[in-house]
Protein backbone atom coordinates (compact mmCIF):
# COMPACT_ATOMS: atom_id res chain seq x y z
CA UNK A 1 0.00 0.00 0.00
CA UNK A 2 1.23 3.35 -0.78
CA UNK A 3 1.93 5.87 1.61
CA UNK A 4 1.00 8.92 -1.01
CA UNK A 5 -2.10 8.43 -3.16
CA UNK A 6 -1.96 10.18 -6.09
CA UNK A 7 -4.80 10.48 -8.56
CA UNK A 8 -5.06 12.50 -11.92
CA UNK A 9 -8.55 13.64 -12.60
CA UNK A 10 -8.79 15.97 -15.48
CA UNK A 11 -6.58 19.16 -14.79
CA UNK A 12 -6.92 17.98 -10.83
CA UNK A 13 -4.15 16.12 -8.93
CA UNK A 14 -5.35 14.40 -5.88
CA UNK A 15 -2.90 13.80 -3.60
CA UNK A 16 -3.41 12.17 0.30
CA UNK A 17 -0.80 11.18 2.71
CA UNK A 18 -2.32 7.87 3.60
CA UNK A 19 -0.51 7.23 6.84
CA UNK A 20 -3.67 7.25 9.20
CA UNK A 21 -2.61 4.57 11.30
CA UNK A 22 -0.13 7.53 12.47
CA UNK A 23 -2.14 10.38 11.84
CA UNK A 24 -0.63 10.77 8.57
CA UNK A 25 2.83 11.47 10.09
CA UNK A 26 5.47 10.97 7.49
CA UNK A 27 8.89 8.75 7.28
CA UNK A 28 11.65 9.21 5.23
CA UNK A 29 10.17 7.33 2.47
CA UNK A 30 6.79 9.30 2.69
CA UNK A 31 8.43 11.82 1.90
CA UNK A 32 10.33 11.18 -0.71
CA UNK A 33 7.75 9.49 -2.07
CA UNK A 34 5.49 12.95 -1.94
CA UNK A 35 8.85 15.06 -3.19
CA UNK A 36 8.29 12.75 -6.72
CA UNK A 37 4.31 13.79 -6.80
CA UNK A 38 5.55 17.35 -6.65
CA UNK A 39 7.81 17.29 -9.46
CA UNK A 40 5.45 15.53 -11.67
CA UNK A 41 2.36 17.71 -10.91
CA UNK A 42 4.58 20.48 -11.48
CA UNK A 43 6.05 19.37 -14.94
CA UNK A 44 2.30 17.85 -16.03
CA UNK A 45 1.13 20.33 -18.35
CA UNK A 46 -2.63 18.54 -18.20
CA UNK A 47 -2.45 18.79 -14.71
CA UNK A 48 -3.62 22.67 -13.47
CA UNK A 49 -4.48 22.56 -10.12
CA UNK A 50 -3.91 20.30 -6.59
CA UNK A 51 -5.78 18.96 -4.14
CA UNK A 52 -3.75 18.04 -1.09
CA UNK A 53 -5.49 15.77 2.25
CA UNK A 54 -4.79 13.12 4.53
CA UNK A 55 -6.31 9.68 5.20
CA UNK A 56 -9.09 9.13 7.66
CA UNK A 57 -11.09 11.97 9.73
CA UNK A 58 -8.74 12.32 12.34
CA UNK A 59 -5.48 14.24 10.83
CA UNK A 60 -4.53 16.19 7.65
CA UNK A 61 -0.64 15.32 9.35
CA UNK A 62 0.73 15.68 12.28
CA UNK A 63 4.73 15.70 10.54
CA UNK A 64 7.20 14.07 10.86
CA UNK A 65 7.58 10.14 12.61
CA UNK A 66 9.81 11.39 14.83
CA UNK A 67 10.26 7.53 16.19
CA UNK A 68 11.56 7.17 12.54
CA UNK A 69 14.12 9.31 13.26
CA UNK A 70 14.97 8.03 16.41
CA UNK A 71 17.59 5.56 15.65
CA UNK A 72 20.16 7.90 13.82
CA UNK A 73 19.83 10.12 16.39
CA UNK A 74 20.64 8.00 18.92
CA UNK A 75 23.54 6.43 16.73
CA UNK A 76 25.58 9.39 16.78
CA UNK A 77 24.52 10.65 13.60
CA UNK A 78 22.60 13.76 14.97
CA UNK A 79 24.53 16.13 12.24
CA UNK A 80 23.05 14.27 9.47
CA UNK A 81 20.42 15.85 6.66
CA UNK A 82 17.88 12.40 6.80
CA UNK A 83 16.70 13.34 3.49
CA UNK A 84 18.33 15.56 0.58
CA UNK A 85 16.92 19.51 1.37
CA UNK A 86 15.30 19.55 -2.14
CA UNK A 87 13.09 16.89 -0.45
CA UNK A 88 12.27 18.69 3.35
CA UNK A 89 9.09 17.63 4.81
CA UNK A 90 7.63 16.14 1.09
CA UNK A 91 9.83 18.39 -0.95
CA UNK A 92 6.67 21.29 -0.98
CA UNK A 93 8.31 23.75 0.98
CA UNK A 94 11.08 24.09 -1.01
CA UNK A 95 10.06 23.14 -4.46
CA UNK A 96 8.96 26.17 -6.92
CA UNK A 97 5.53 24.63 -7.68
CA UNK A 98 3.60 27.81 -9.20
CA UNK A 99 0.67 25.59 -10.01
CA UNK A 100 -2.64 26.10 -7.67
CA UNK A 101 -2.45 24.19 -4.09
CA UNK A 102 -5.87 23.43 -2.25
CA UNK A 103 -5.59 22.19 0.83
CA UNK A 104 -8.51 19.80 2.25
CA UNK A 105 -7.92 19.41 6.24
CA UNK A 106 -9.59 17.03 7.69
CA UNK A 107 -8.33 17.23 11.64
CA UNK A 108 -4.91 17.45 12.88
CA UNK A 109 -2.39 20.12 10.91
CA UNK A 110 0.11 20.07 13.27
CA UNK A 111 4.53 20.39 12.58
CA UNK A 112 5.06 19.67 9.42
CA UNK A 113 1.89 19.23 8.71
CA UNK A 114 0.93 22.76 9.16
CA UNK A 115 3.93 23.88 7.27
CA UNK A 116 2.31 21.73 4.10
CA UNK A 117 -1.03 23.87 4.92
CA UNK A 118 1.30 27.33 4.53
CA UNK A 119 2.44 25.85 1.04
CA UNK A 120 -1.05 25.65 -0.02
CA UNK A 121 -2.63 28.51 -1.43
CA UNK A 122 -6.69 28.15 -1.00
CA UNK A 123 -7.35 26.18 2.64
CA UNK A 124 -10.73 24.66 3.41
CA UNK A 125 -10.79 22.63 6.52
CA UNK A 126 -13.33 20.73 8.85
CA UNK A 127 -14.85 22.99 11.56
CA UNK A 128 -13.00 20.04 13.87
CA UNK A 129 -9.34 21.17 12.59
CA UNK A 130 -6.68 22.03 14.56
CA UNK A 131 -3.17 23.98 14.17
CA UNK A 132 -0.10 23.83 15.78
CA UNK A 133 3.73 24.22 15.37
CA UNK A 134 4.36 21.81 17.99
CA UNK A 135 8.65 21.22 17.88
CA UNK A 136 9.37 23.49 20.71
CA UNK A 137 7.84 21.18 22.91
CA UNK A 138 10.55 18.67 22.06
CA UNK A 139 13.29 20.73 22.12
CA UNK A 140 13.51 20.84 18.42
CA UNK A 141 12.46 23.80 15.72
CA UNK A 142 10.18 24.24 12.27
CA UNK A 143 12.58 23.31 9.60
CA UNK A 144 10.28 23.10 6.74
CA UNK A 145 9.42 26.73 6.60
CA UNK A 146 7.40 27.07 9.57
CA UNK A 147 9.47 29.95 11.30
CA UNK A 148 9.13 32.16 8.08
CA UNK A 149 5.59 31.23 6.58
CA UNK A 150 3.64 31.70 9.71
CA UNK A 151 4.62 35.20 10.88
CA UNK A 152 3.31 35.96 6.98
CA UNK A 153 0.06 34.05 7.37
CA UNK A 154 -0.67 35.60 11.00
CA UNK A 155 -0.30 38.74 13.31
CA UNK A 156 2.97 38.37 14.39
CA UNK A 157 2.13 37.74 18.57
CA UNK A 158 -0.33 34.86 17.46
CA UNK A 159 2.38 33.20 15.16
CA UNK A 160 4.90 34.19 17.59
CA UNK A 161 2.61 32.36 20.86
CA UNK A 162 2.05 29.36 18.47
CA UNK A 163 5.73 28.98 17.83
CA UNK A 164 7.18 29.83 21.11
CA UNK A 165 4.89 27.43 22.85
CA UNK A 166 4.21 24.99 20.84
CA UNK A 167 0.21 24.91 21.11
CA UNK A 168 -2.20 24.47 18.90
CA UNK A 169 -5.13 26.84 18.23
CA UNK A 170 -9.12 24.95 16.99
CA UNK A 171 -10.73 25.60 13.50
CA UNK A 172 -12.61 29.12 14.44
CA UNK A 173 -9.39 30.82 15.75
CA UNK A 174 -7.36 29.77 12.35
CA UNK A 175 -10.40 31.46 10.30
CA UNK A 176 -11.08 34.23 12.53
CA UNK A 177 -7.17 35.51 12.01
CA UNK A 178 -7.26 34.44 8.26
CA UNK A 179 -5.05 30.68 8.02
CA UNK A 180 -7.85 29.01 6.45
CA UNK A 181 -10.56 30.12 3.61
CA UNK A 182 -13.61 28.34 4.70
CA UNK A 183 -14.46 25.71 7.61
CA UNK A 184 -17.23 23.21 6.50
CA UNK A 185 -18.54 20.22 8.45
CA UNK A 186 -15.81 17.04 7.64
CA UNK A 187 -18.40 15.49 5.74
CA UNK A 188 -18.65 18.11 3.08
CA UNK A 189 -14.94 18.77 3.29
CA UNK A 190 -13.86 17.11 0.11
CA UNK A 191 -16.68 18.36 -1.96
CA UNK A 192 -15.78 21.32 -1.19
CA UNK A 193 -12.27 21.01 -2.50
CA UNK A 194 -13.73 19.45 -5.80
CA UNK A 195 -16.12 22.83 -6.08
CA UNK A 196 -12.98 24.77 -5.53
CA UNK A 197 -10.78 23.13 -7.96
CA UNK A 198 -13.25 23.14 -10.63
CA UNK A 199 -13.60 26.75 -10.08
CA UNK A 200 -9.56 27.54 -10.58
CA UNK A 201 -9.84 24.86 -13.61
CA UNK A 202 -12.24 27.36 -15.27
CA UNK A 203 -9.87 30.07 -14.81
CA UNK A 204 -6.65 30.89 -17.16
CA UNK A 205 -3.68 27.98 -16.13
CA UNK A 206 -1.01 30.27 -17.24
CA UNK A 207 -2.31 33.64 -15.90
CA UNK A 208 -2.84 31.55 -12.27
CA UNK A 209 0.71 30.24 -12.42
CA UNK A 210 2.46 33.75 -13.26
CA UNK A 211 0.36 35.16 -10.39
CA UNK A 212 1.57 32.81 -8.00
CA UNK A 213 5.09 33.00 -8.82
CA UNK A 214 4.96 36.62 -8.82
CA UNK A 215 3.52 36.37 -5.51
CA UNK A 216 6.04 34.13 -4.31
CA UNK A 217 9.06 35.29 -5.59
CA UNK A 218 7.52 39.28 -4.48
CA UNK A 219 7.73 37.37 -0.61
CA UNK A 220 11.57 36.83 -0.90
CA UNK A 221 11.02 33.39 1.22
CA UNK A 222 14.68 32.12 -0.29
CA UNK A 223 17.57 33.41 2.52
CA UNK A 224 14.50 33.06 5.03
CA UNK A 225 14.10 29.58 4.10
CA UNK A 226 17.89 29.11 3.90
CA UNK A 227 18.55 30.12 7.28
CA UNK A 228 15.86 28.66 8.99
CA UNK A 229 17.61 25.09 7.66
CA UNK A 230 20.62 26.16 8.91
CA UNK A 231 19.59 26.53 12.51
CA UNK A 232 17.04 23.50 12.39
CA UNK A 233 20.01 21.37 10.83
CA UNK A 234 22.35 23.13 14.19
CA UNK A 235 19.74 21.72 16.74
CA UNK A 236 20.09 18.51 15.65
CA UNK A 237 23.67 18.66 17.70
CA UNK A 238 22.26 19.65 20.88
CA UNK A 239 21.59 17.22 23.69
CA UNK A 240 18.42 18.96 24.58
CA UNK A 241 17.14 17.97 20.91
CA UNK A 242 18.30 14.16 21.44
CA UNK A 243 16.22 14.30 24.89
CA UNK A 244 13.08 15.87 23.43
CA UNK A 245 12.97 13.67 20.42
CA UNK A 246 13.53 10.60 22.84
CA UNK A 247 11.39 11.63 25.18
CA UNK A 248 8.40 11.73 22.60
CA UNK A 249 9.27 8.58 21.73
CA UNK A 250 8.53 7.15 25.17
CA UNK A 251 5.79 9.49 25.83
CA UNK A 252 7.11 11.30 29.00
CA UNK A 253 7.69 14.80 29.65
CA UNK A 254 11.60 16.25 28.48
CA UNK A 255 13.94 17.24 30.99
CA UNK A 256 15.99 19.83 29.42
CA UNK A 257 19.58 20.79 30.39
CA UNK A 258 19.68 23.76 27.73
CA UNK A 259 23.01 22.53 26.17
Amino acid sequence: MSDIIYEKKDHVAWITINRADVHNSMDPAAEKEMADIWLDFRDDDTLWVAVLTGAGEKAFCTGGDLKAYLPARMAGEAKANYYPRAENFGGLPRTDVFKPIIAAINGYAIAGGLELVLCCDIRIAADTSRFGLAEVKWGIMPGAGGTIRLPHNLPYAVAMEMLLTGEPIDAQKALKFGLVNYLVPGQNLLEEASHMAAKLCRRGPVAMRAIKESVLRGMALQQGLDFEAFLFDSLKTTSDSQEGVQAFSERRKPIYKGK
